[in-house]
């Protein structure tokens, strides 16, 4: 999520192209070795529980995630949303279109420096996301350090099933 804010109003294609790419590979290679974790440190008979479970945690936070980015965005975009109606007091609509349809701004009407001025609008917008989940970050690992310490069994099947 840090490499997106890396991307201003003029990002090169070799940016939108390899932050992305980063931010997936990040994600793969995290989310299988906690759930590995998890299976691990459960009893033989519960691992489909767990499973279940933390494949359920994980989709509850993504859509609290999204729910709460979504919260900070329109907080954030809405006064400078304003502000740039105040500037540019021509085109009220077309700023106030954006924020059901960010494509407007790509219209042959739109001036350039409106068009500048609105993406820097979101760009500000989406920084403030990351912070906020930064924040949220930050109090996770927190969490982590108070956590007890589980010993992962080394091997499974019917050796482990006997313990």
């Amino acid at each position: 999520m840090g490499l997106f804010a890396l991307i201003g109003t003029d990002p090169s294609n070799g940016l939108l192209i390899g932050v992305p790419i980063v931010f997936g590979l990040g994600i793969g290679l995290a989310m299988q070795p906690m759930l590995s974790c998890a299976q691990n440190a459960v009893d033989q008979k519960d691992i489909a529980t767990t499973t279940t479970l933390f494949i359920t945690i994980r989709m509850l936070g993504s859509a609290i995630g999204l729910a709460v980015a979504q919260s900070v965005l329109q907080n954030e975009i809405s006064p400078l949303l304003d502000a740039l109606a105040i500037k540019y007091p021509n085109d009220v609509k077309t700023v106030y279109s954006v924020i059901n349809d960010q494509s407007v701004i790509w219209g042959p009407t739109v001036s350039h420096s409106l068009r500048a001025d609105v993406i820097e609008a979101y760009v500000k917008s989406l920084r403030m996301v990351y912070l906020v989940f930064l924040a949220f970050g930050g109090c996770t690992f927190i969490t982590t350090l108070f956590a007890k310490n589980v010993a992962l069994r080394k091997e499974i099947g019917a050796a482990a099933a006997l313990e």
